[in-house]
């Protein structure tokens, strides 16, 4: 059964990048198989600063940026970067002195293991808190860890793919692609206070034709 669920963790986490709710559809078996209240996955470092993927026993998909948490995140970093390859604590003394002031998150017992890149960096860290019984095995954790390496790996390639096709590459502003895709969620939530601005480049042909197209793209950045 295990095995299984390990395995359907995979196949959700394949293709998270273009289906977004399949995070929390694996998070939740994740805290299924070890019987956890609370499963996160964080995402640290470049590109993301730190992004974090949260699954809570009866309550709805999270996701967040910058929190209160990321100093907790923070420790189990530096923790990891010293070379450990899992973290333990369960009981509420033993997380206290790892997380001094922790009861904002209300952390009983915990359990996390460092998730690293193709390059074997660490890119992420996936935890399991407030964990019913005793001694649930780490490697259970373990075990899923090639399966969000893989969705790290895939959400950064689909996110740097989406930016080019967004931006234009001489300037870096968002495109018509961009433009066309958005406006409908702008419009209706800013309907009220929405304004579009328009500039025209003068002279940007003239240019072009008498200075060369080096001379017409310069023109256009010094325009932006």
């Amino acid at each position: 059964m295990r095995c299984l669920t390990i395995y359907d963790v995979e196949k959700l986490l394949l293709n998270v990048h273009e289906k977004k709710e399949n995070i929390n559809a694996a998070l939740e078996k994740i805290g299924s198989m070890i019987t956890a209240e609370k499963v996160e996955f964080w995402i640290v470092g470049q590109p993301y600063d730190t992004l974090s993927f949260c699954w809570e026993k009866e309550h709805s998909e999270k996701e967040r940026k910058k929190s209160g948490e990321q100093k907790y995140i923070s420790r189990l970093f530096e923790y990891f970067k010293a070379g450990n390859n899992e973290f333990e604590a369960y009981d509420e003394k033993t997380v206290s002195e790892m997380f001094p002031k922790n009861n904002r998150f209300r952390i009983h017992n915990i359990i996390a293991v460092p998730v690293e890149d193709m390059d074997g960096n660490i890119c992420g860290i996936l935890k399991g808190c407030n964990i019913k019984g005793r001694h649930t095995p780490v490697v259970l954790l373990k075990n899923t860890k090639f399966s969000f390496s893989m969705f790290y790996r895939n959400l950064k390639i689909y996110t740097e793919i989406r930016k080019q096709g967004d931006r234009d590459t001489l300037r870096g502003l968002y495109n018509c692609n961009c433009y066309e895709r958005e406006l409908p969620q702008i419009y209706s939530e800013h309907r009220n206070s929405l304004a579009c601005v328009y500039i025209d480049g003068n002279g940007l042909h003239e240019m072009n034709n008498t200075n060369g197209h080096d001379k017409g793209d310069k023109m256009l950045r010094t325009v932006e």
